[in-house]
Order: structure tokens, then C-alpha cells, then sequence
């Protein structure tokens, strides 16, 4: 068994290439034809990232044809039967069941075996096996393709709208871009993160095909400005930002230091400050805490005014307090200062992003009310003028009768001749009850092989007979196979 198997494995790989090839052509047909659909409606409405929508369509093809794949995987017996087909009139498939059936195997079936193994053995059998790609599903693909490529490039009022809207983004990106270049305090690391973020935009906008798919990318970008306001703050800053927003009479200066606006912080500093004079020591203390619990930051100066207000504090001495306070006031402004540039631009840029935002979604949404009363209006007049002209009637008729024979009749035993090119034909099949009239129903099922000639048994069976007796003179058969054949045809005579 091992034997055969380890003989036709190379001929059932080719297999289950070609039946993944064929399986992965009719996924890829699929895949395309859901692409060329999705461009069509990505450009009148923005459904989802162009990106990840192909990602899933080219994950999804490749998933479901290893799926399907191995669902219709090739088994031995199936290899079996066409490798007898390349030639080997049933030798494999005869000696696999043989194989399977493990027993002991008589004179004859020895031989069927050993002479199985010696064909496999003589010539590698997979190589006389061609694949097979259907040329109809190429060309469909090809169409698909062409039409995918076709959707592409159409350009439709809301392309007109998006481009539009990019145009007037990228203008103000564009100085934004020039005044960040040219501050000489920006560190290298936040120009580059800024250009980097820039150059994104700049590409998502220009392949934009509606104004709803352009504002999505604004936010976006907004989102990653933002962020890069918040890289570039000071980490002491960030740090003591963090601390303070988790105590109710800080929480406010807290949000002043992210922002990095040094008159917010001198502003919510001087409230805190001059608050601390009426609130109770209880509140002092906790306010103490949370300065403590910020722990330790790079500037040597900022943590020594952080710890002696947190001392000054919960000893409830409010003089030394309000003095260290005024220190501390000074010390954070100046570290928001530090990139007070940048942030300014980005600030900067986000409110124009915004703004233009707006703009542009006031006029396609009057544009868009435009083109809906114009659509309607049309859409009547069509209608109009097709119910006056578009009338039409038709009928058919069908009807089909068979009869049959009824009772006591009965011939001789008939067969139908071999004759089984291209592998195609019917069966027919009587189904049913005679009935008084006998009448019987009558289905036909497509199977393998054409039926021949029906002629008498005796005739057929000469036939067969020796043209099988003549296959095996003329073939390399063994003798003990020719004795077999001889012997089945001997007792169908009996």
C-alpha cells in the first residue's frame, strides 16, 4: 500500500496544485467582481479604507481556496483512477482496493499488484499528466480586470467636490509646512515627525474620491497633530500634568500645562495660590500629596520647588507656601515656553483644518440639495415617457405525453455496445407504475459514457470478448492476467 502510494504521491501533489489553482481562479473571479463593484460606490459615497478593504478581498481569496481546497482534497483512489487514465487501463485503482482490503491475496491478485508497482516504477507518472486551466474563466477575469481598471479612472462630480476640498487643505498645509521649517528652536526629531505626518496627509487627500472620505483623513490628521503637540511638551511637564489632573483643586492647572499655554498656567496658578489662604488643612494636605507623588523629574530646579511646596504645605505654613508657589509659577512657564513655537503652529494648523472643514461641508451640502431636485425632476419625465411607449404581450405553450407498453410483453435480454468517447452521454432510467393505459414516468440523468447500439446479449458479448482478448496480445500484460481474462469470459459463457 505504502508502496503504491509513496509511487503516486509526486502525480497527487500535481493534483491538489491544479484543483487549488482552479479553486483560487474562481475565489480571485469572485474577489474582483465585489472590487469593481465596491469602486463603483466608493465614488459617490466613501464606504471604508480603500487599504484595508483589498487586504480583506486578497486575505479572504486566499483563505477560502485553502478552505475549499482541502474540503475537495484529492484522495488516493481519486489519483488513482486518472493515472489509470493516462494509459494504464485500471491497473492502480484495481490495485489500491486490493491494497486496502489487507488480506492474503490470491496467485492473481499478486500479479495485478506487483505489475501495478512496475508500471508506477517505470516512468514517473506525474509528468505525462498535463494541467488543465479553464481559458473561460481567464477571459472573465480578464474582463473583470479591465473593468476594475476602467471604474478607476472615472471621474464623478463628488471626485470633482474632493479634489477641491484637498486643494484648499493643502494650501494651508503648505505654509504651515514653510513656517515650521524655518523656526530654528524646533528639535530635528518633531520636524521630522511633523513632515512625516504631512507627507501622509498630503497623499491620503490627493487619492480622496469624496468629500466625506476627505474629512475623515482631516480628523485623522488632526488627531496625529495633537498628538505631536503632546510629544514635544516638556516631560517634567507631562509628568507633573499627570499628577496634578488627578486632584480636584489641580485639575485645572493640570490642563493648562498640557496645553503648554504659559498664560493659563500663570493664570491657574496665581487662582490656586491665592485659594490656598481659605481651604481647609485637610485640602492643603492632599494637595501636598499629589506634589510628592509626581517624584522624580530631570529638572534639578522644578524638583526642588516641588518638594518645598509639598513641604510648606502640610506644615500649613501659607507664607512660605505662596513664596515657593510664585517660584514654581515662573519655572513652569518657562518650560512650556520651550517649544511654545510649535505648538502655537500646530494649534495653528488644526484651527484651518477645522475651518476649512466647515467651509466646504456648507457647500456640498447646498450642492448636494442642487442635485437632488434636478435628479428628481428627471427621474419623473423618464418615467413619463416610458409608460407610453413600453407595452408588449406573449404567450407560449408546451406539452409532452409519452407511452409505454403495458403487461406481458417480454424479448430478449439486450445490452448497448461500448461507446464511450469524450466520456459524455445519458442514462436513461424507467421510474414509476404502469397504469391502465401504461403509461410510466421517464427521467434521463447525465452520466459517464454514451450508451451505444442495445443489441442482443449474445452479439455484445462477442464483441467485448475479443476485443478484450485482442487488447491483451497487443498490450504488455502479463501471462497470469491474460489466463484471468480468459477464465471471466469463460464463465460468462456458462
Amino acid at each position: 500500500m505504502e508502496q503504491l502510494q509513496k509511487r503516486l504521491l509526486k502525480l497527487k501533489i500535481k493534483l491538489m496544485w491544479e484543483l487549488w489553482l482552479k479553486i483560487f481562479l474562481k475565489f480571485v473571479i469572485v474577489g474582483t467582481a465585489i472590487s469593481v463593484i465596491y469602486v463603483l460606490i466608493s465614488k459617490w459615497k466613501y464606504l471604508f479604507d480603500d487599504n484595508i478593504f483589498f487586504i480583506i478581498i486578497v486575505l479572504a481569496v486566499l483563505f477560502c481556496s485553502f478552505i475549499v481546497t482541502y474540503l475537495k482534497r484529492i484522495t488516493w483512489k481519486k489519483t488513482a483512477q486518472i493515472a489509470d487514465k493516462l494509459g494504464y487501463k485500471e491497473r492502480f485503482i484495481t490495485a489500491l482496493e486490493l491494497l486496502e482490503q489487507k488480506r492474503e491475496y490470491t496467485k492473481i491478485e499478486k500479479l495485478v499488484i506487483e505489475d501495478a508497482l512496475q508500471k508506477a516504477q517505470q516512468q514517473d507518472i506525474s509528468k505525462k499528466y498535463k494541467l488543465t486551466i479553464s481559458k473561460k474563466e481567464i477571459q472573465i477575469l480578464a474582463v473583470l480586470f479591465v473593468a476594475l481598471f476602467g471604474t478607476n479612472i472615472i471621474t464623478t462630480p463628488q471626485q470633482k467636490q474632493a479634489e477641491q476640498y484637498a486643494a484648499a487643505q493643502l494650501k494651508k498645509i503648505e505654509q504651515v509646512k514653510s513656517d515650521i521649517n524655518k523656526e530654528q528652536e524646533i528639535k530635528e526629531d518633531a520636524l521630522k515627525a511633523f513632515n512625516k505626518e504631512m507627507n501622509t496627509l498630503t497623499k491620503n487627500l490627493k487619492k480622496a474620491q469624496t468629500v466625506e472620505e476627505s474629512k475623515r483623513i482631516v480628523e485623522q490628521a488632526q488627531q496625529a497633530v495633537k498628538a505631536l503637540e503632546k510629544e514635544n511638551m516638556s516631560e517634567d511637564l507631562k509628568k507633573v500634568s499627570e499628577k496634578l489632573s488627578q486632584n480636584e483643586k489641580t485639575k485645572e492647572l493640570a490642563n493648562a500645562l498640557e496645553t503648554g499655554d504659559t498664560k493659563a498656567i500663570r493664570t491657574q496658578m496665581d487662582t490656586l495660590l491665592s485659594e490656598m489662604e481659605e481651604l481647609p488643612q485637610e485640602v492643603l494636605e492632599k494637595i501636598a500629596q499629589a506634589l510628592e507623588d509626581i517624584g522624580e523629574v530631570n529638572d534639578e530646579e522644578l524638583a526642588e520647588l516641588l518638594k518645598n511646596l509639598s513641604q510648606q504645605l502640610s506644615s500649613g505654613n501659607m507664607a512660605q507656601a505662596i513664596t515657593q508657589g510664585q517660584a514654581l509659577k515662573g519655572k513652569l512657564a518657562s518650560l512650556a515656553n520651550e517649544n511654545t513655537d510649535f505648538i502655537q503652529n500646530m494649534e495653528n494648523l488644526n484651527q484651518a483644518l477645522a475651518e476649512n472643514a466647515s467651509s466646504k461641508t456648507e457647500q456640498s451640502g447646498q450642492s448636494g440639495q442642487q442635485g437632488d431636485g434636478q435628479g428628481q425632476g428627471q427621474g419623473e419625465g423618464e418615467q413619463s415617457g416610458s409608460g407610453q411607449g413600453g407595452q408588449g404581450q406573449g404567450s407560449g405553450e408546451g406539452m409532452n405525453s409519452g407511452q409505454g407498453r403495458g403487461n406481458g410483453h417480454q424479448e430478449t435480454e439486450k445490452i448497448y455496445t461500448r461507446k464511450a468517447e469524450n466520456m459524455a452521454g445519458y442514462q436513461t432510467q424507467l421510474q414509476g407504475q404502469q397504469n391502465e393505459q401504461g403509461q410510466t414516468n421517464i427521467t434521463r440523468e447525465q452520466t459517464i459514457g454514451e450508451r451505444g447500439q442495445s443489441l442482443p446479449y449474445e452479439q455484445v458479448y462477442q464483441s467485448y470478448r475479443n476485443d478484450a482478448l485482442k487488447d491483451i496480445e497487443n498490450s504488455d500484460v502479463p501471462y497470469g492476467m491474460r489466463e484471468l481474462v480468459s477464465e471471466y469470459f469463460s464463465t460468462l459463457e456458462q
